[in-house]
């Protein structure tokens, strides 16, 4: 954990069991995602006051979600989550260590995330297929949204 404490000029560094967070600190917290095929990958959640972020990105949820993600993200402001693939590209790909949006709705819905992002998206999928995904994500979750440049969310 990484903490940073107005008017100090270097970052306080413990480990999660000994974090504790304090309302006028900038927090980020790093947890190692181990079902990426290249060495895992990182998750960050970002925090402040009682404000969170977290970024989950080139992971690979299985089904019914890892609890540990769900639990790194509870209650978070916004989850941007991995979410390459629809349900049948994701049976295709499986194992290339990325998320279906189906995936990454229910993580947010097990987190109880007020908002999710949908990230990472395949680069095959024209812009009407990201506009059916964002619908269909919105049906099981209904805070969905692509996530797309320059957009911006104010926590």
């Amino acid at each position: 954990v990484i903490s940073f404490r107005p008017g100090e000029t270097a970052p306080v560094i413990s480990r999660s069991t000994e974090f504790k967070p304090k309302k006028d600190e900038i927090t980020v917290t790093n947890m190692k995602y181990y079902f990426h095929p290249k060495n895992g990958s990182n998750v960050y959640g970002v925090a402040y006051g009682d404000k969170k972020l977290v970024f989950a990105t080139d992971i690979e949820e299985y089904q019914g979600s890892d609890q540990r993600l769900v639990s790194f993200a509870k209650k978070a402001d916004v989850l941007i989550h991995d979410a390459q693939y629809t349900p049948d590209q994701y049976k295709m790909f499986s194992g290339y260590g990325h998320s279906s949006y189906e995936m990454a709705c229910k993580a947010a819905e097990q987190a109880k995330v007020k908002k999710l992002l949908l990230f990472h998206h395949d680069p095959n999928n024209n812009d009407d297929t990201l506009k059916e995904i964002e619908s269909k994500a919105r049906a099981i979750f209904k805070n969905a949204e692509l996530a797309t440049e320059r957009w911006e969310w104010k926590l």
